[in-house]
């Protein structure tokens, strides 16, 4: 739907199929882990996030806020849609001409990341949800000290920052320092050959690249090729950035993560925004018919 609003009816039906034929969506889809499910629910959350920045109401307000809040839910890949959202908000707000009345507001703004927080803490049924981050006990370095890995700690403790209340279930926050505990850590990872403790920045586009049909390669090179010299095959600027930078954020952000380098599932959640950004080639089909 997303890349049929973009770009034509045979660009929605691209992006379906590329979605629907993705031999690591259906290889991934069948087992537990939640990346798939977030990979579905981001790409929802970012969609409801763009037709509100569009045509801003109540209505499409709390759509988008229901959306975030429910992405938020499938991991925590996904926080960095609350520092994304006032980014697009702002761009789109100061972008816009003058003359245009239905500019997004910042009260429906706070509104989306609100009710967006809210289901987060629903979710956990509200268990320790605005804990001060003194009351902590952190097993990762980051959070916790230099020595938390062998003794648990908090290094906030003597900052005016351990006074603040997080809004988040403490089950949230203790996920996200046993994530970086285990970075941190470091675990064997295999590459090309090479077996190693510690991973490589470059591990998840390589595994990209070997593990997607050459198909959908080459109809990302041509979207690419297109997109940049074709002004017929690109969106607006604003709307470009809305679908692309989930996508890298999402790349940089695994790559970024080298204590050890596995599993394709990690990146999955880039893969809605890149088949909606290559099913622009269908707008070949568009001209065709006209």
């Amino acid at each position: 739907r997303w890349a049929r609003e973009l770009f034509g009816v045979s660009s929605g039906l691209i992006a379906r199929a590329l979605w629907c034929f993705c031999p690591n969506v259906l290889a991934w889809g069948s087992t537990i882990t939640p990346d798939l499910g977030a990979a579905s629910f981001g790409i929802a959350a970012a969609y409801a996030f763009w037709n509100w920045l569009r045509a801003p109401s109540w209505t499409s307000a709390a759509i988008a806020g229901a959306a975030t809040g429910l992405a938020e839910l499938t991991k925590s890949t996904w926080i960095m849609l609350f520092a994304l959202w006032p980014v697009y908000w702002a761009v789109w707000r100061f972008t816009l001409s003058r003359s245009c009345s239905a500019k997004p507001s910042c009260r429906q703004l706070a509104f989306v990341l609100l009710l967006a927080l809210y289901l987060m803490n629903l979710g956990y049924g509200f268990e320790r949800s605005f804990q001060r981050l003194v009351q902590f006990e952190f097993i990762s370095r980051t959070l916790g000290g230099p020595n938390a890995h062998e003794v648990p700690g908090n290094r906030f403790r003597e900052s005016w920052l351990g006074e603040i209340p997080v809004p988040l279930p403490a089950d949230y926050v203790h996920g996200i320092d046993v994530q970086k505990y285990d970075f941190e850590k470091g675990k064997w990872s295999y590459l090309r050959g090479e077996h190693r403790h510690g991973g490589w920045h470059h591990y998840y586009l390589y595994a990209l690249a070997v593990k997607t049909p050459l198909g959908t390669l080459a109809l990302f090179l041509m979207a690419v090729f297109l997109m940049v010299g074709n002004s017929n095959y690109r969106a607006s600027l604003r709307d470009e950035a809305v679908l692309l930078v989930p996508a890298l954020a999402v790349l940089l952000l695994v790559s970024s993560q080298t204590g050890f380098s596995r599993y394709l599932r990690y990146a999955l959640p880039a893969l809605p925004f890149l088949f909606i950004f290559a099913g622009r080639v269908g707008r070949a089909f568009e001209f065709n018919m006209h």
